[in-house]
This record gives C-alpha cells, sequence and structure tokens, in this order.
C-alpha cells in the first residue's frame, strides 16, 4: 500500500473518532479528528489524477463528496464549545455523522472505480 491513506484506512480512523466520543475523552478526539482530516486531505491529492480520468459528471460527484467530507471534519474540528452540557450529545451525532460520510465517500469511489477501471489506472 502507498504512503496515502486508503479508503480502509480513513475508516478505521473515523472508528477512532466515535471511540473516543464513547470513552468522553476529548484530547483523543481532537487528535483523532486531525488525523482523519489529514489523511482525507492526503487521501484526495493522491486520488486526483485517478478522479480526472472519469467522465465528467461522475468526476464532479466524487469531488464534491470530497469537498463535503472535508467541510464536515473541518466544521466539527473548528467548532467552538457551548458550554451548556449539550456537547456530549452533539460529540456523539456528529462522530455518526463523519464515520457515514466516510463510508459513503467510500463505496462512492469505488463505484465510481469499478464502472470506469481506466480512472483508477489512471493513477498509477
Amino acid at each position: 500500500m502507498s504512503s496515502t491513506s486508503g479508503h480502509l484506512d480513513l475508516l478505521a480512523i473515523a472508528r477512532c473518532v466515535r471511540d473516543a466520543v464513547e470513552r468522553d475523552d476529548t484530547e483523543g478526539l481532537h487528535a483523532h479528528l486531525t488525523r482523519l482530516r489529514t489523511a482525507v486531505m492526503d487521501h484526495v491529492h493522491a486520488e486526483r489524477a485517478q478522479l480526472d480520468a472519469l467522465p465528467d459528471p461522475a468526476a464532479a460527484v466524487a469531488l464534491d463528496g470530497q469537498r463535503r467530507l472535508l467541510r464536515l471534519l473541518t466544521d466539527v474540528l473548528f467548532a467552538p464549545a457551548d458550554g451548556d452540557g449539550r456537547d456530549d450529545c452533539n460529540c456523539v451525532v456528529r462522530a455518526a455523522e463523519i464515520e457515514l460520510a466516510v463510508r459513503r465517500q467510500a463505496k462512492l469511489e469505488a463505484a465510481l472505480f469499478r464502472r470506469h477501471p481506466h480512472a483508477r489506472r489512471a493513477g498509477t
């Protein structure tokens, strides 16, 4: 495997985010969110040539999904704490959103590359 994170790696980090929330581990949560955001950015950069080889509509869908995922991670990572006691519930929901978004994006990209195998070869 290359040095960039693959879909399974991203999903594993997303699970670490959820686990940190469940343990009420604020420092671990921030560390895993930062790690996931960095890994997603690296993954997006590494996959760019492959996505560029997809037909325009397919590439647009994949790129939009990547932008949305990065926006979600950035929003959660840099959201101010409310201090009103509702953060715990919000963190659980946001962790589930993150895990679902990573899973959805991984499935989308895998399906697009199966449908357009020439694009997968473009990145090698």
